[in-house]
């Protein structure tokens, strides 16, 4: 949490998701929705909570979308897995 703001930290995005944003980009489409995931029925913290939104809004996300810019891709070729003595040979 930072400035009343929920962000995502996770070692496959490069900075922190706004987690209105990252609910979104998971298929969660409403507000309404995401409010009850993360703040339940309590009415204190979803007074709190709308901060979070703007946050979306002002990045332009009210729907599901790609963020490719803040993933990391994994760039390892698929195939058969050599065997753990053959790939410390090669090092």
């Amino acid at each position: 949490m930072k400035k009343g703001h929920i962000f995502l930290k996770h070692n496959s995005f490069t900075g922190d998701v706004p987690i209105a944003v990252a609910l979104k980009a998971l298929g969660v489409q409403s507000d309404k929705d995401i409010l009850l995931l993360c703040a339940r029925n309590t009415d204190s913290y979803q007074g709190s909570f709308s901060p979070n939104f703007e946050e979306a809004a002002k990045l332009g996300i009210s729907q599901r979308s790609k963020q490719e810019n803040r993933t990391r891709v994994s760039r390892k070729v698929a195939g058969p897995r050599r065997p753990a003595w053959e790939e410390a040979w090669s090092h």
